[in-house]
């Protein structure tokens, strides 16, 4: 699985993952992740809120166009 998509998969299965905790799950620096992320909204396949917990944190949702993109990379 690609780079970005080991992240956008991850926050797939945990809807509402902040960065520094998505980070962790996957072995990534936070720096690292900050990049992967900016480059998945970007495109649409993720979005950041405010985190209802924390509001200097900002939560992490896979879009529609994710989830199609996430379905594109499985095997059928």
């Amino acid at each position: 699985m690609a780079f970005c998509s080991r992240a956008q998969a991850a926050a797939r299965s945990a809807p509402g993952i902040d960065q520094k905790t998505l980070a962790g799950l996957i072995a990534y620096d936070r720096t690292t992740i900050t990049g992967v992320v900016d480059r998945l909204a970007q495109k649409g396949y993720v979005e950041r809120r405010a985190s209802p917990r924390d509001r200097r944190a900002r939560a992490l949702r896979v879009t529609r166009d994710g989830l199609k993109a996430l379905e594109d990379l499985e095997p059928a």
